[in-house]
């Protein structure tokens, strides 16, 4: 009896020790920790010595209890990205919202800036583009994708990263579609095979707010289904 009794004990240790609370996520950033004016504990400079694109914590436009990042400076150079390592492959989930000008994710970042450069241009309501840029140099566009979205909406974005292979997508925040059901807004397929891996980040935006920022490989714990507004709830209690 008591024998059954500790098999039984250890069986069911054994089950909530090995439930995969994170597995797959690599990163993950609500702002919802830090005080207004902050700058962002997770995010970084890809050159820390000299000024770039920043950003600091600030409240939702549409939710003064939410935290959000807010881009307050842009620089072409030295781009904000997140404390990760550098990846060949990944997946990115975020929250964003934009009132207006260029805005610009940076993929594969390297140590000295270059990087893929995913930019519209929203006061013309333009098509999504995908460039690279080194050292002052810009290639490109090598891919053009659909028209961008109206501003001081949040939208959620997914981009999948496989070295020079890229999807992106997009939506409201309130769809629940999930991302998989979701055409691509653009995707790249070796088009341009400079950069093999790196970091995901801010190229720039001028007042454009990031929000749920989740990486992962694989499996993403936080958000399966690509509803990050509804997931996040729980982790910001």
């Amino acid at each position: 009896m008591c024998k059954t009794i500790v098999l039984n004990l250890i069986f069911a240790m054994s089950i909530v020790i090995s439930f995969p609370v994170l597995s797959g996520t690599i990163f993950s950033d609500n702002f919802q920790n830090q005080k207004v004016d902050e700058v962002p504990a997770k995010w970084a400079n890809v050159m820390p010595d000299k000024p770039g694109t920043t950003g600091i914590i600030a409240k939702d436009p549409q939710n003064a209890n939410n935290m959000v990042m807010e881009i307050t400076k842009l620089d072409e150079i030295n781009v904000l990205v997140a404390k990760m390592d550098e990846l060949e492959q990944y997946t990115v989930e975020w929250d964003w919202m934009w009132k207006s000008g260029w805005q610009s994710i940076a993929i594969h970042t390297q140590e000295t800036g270059a990087r893929y450069h995913l930019s519209v241009d929203t006061d013309a309501l333009a098509k999504w583009e995908m460039w690279s840029w080194d050292a002052g140099n810009w290639g490109g566009p090598f891919v053009t994708g659909e028209n961008v979205k109206e501003a001081n909406i949040w939208y959620s974005f997914q981009l999948n990263v496989n070295q020079t292979q890229i999807i992106f997508k997009g939506k409201n925040r309130d769809d629940q579609t999930k991302f998989d059901q979701l055409k691509p807004i653009l995707e790249m397929s070796g088009e341009d095979k400079k950069f093999t891996k790196g970091k995901f980040g801010i190229a720039d935006g001028p007042i454009s707010y990031i929000d749920n920022v989740v990486i992962y490989i694989g499996t993403n714990a936080v958000s399966p289904t690509g509803s990050l507004s509804i997931t996040w709830a729980a982790l910001k209690q």
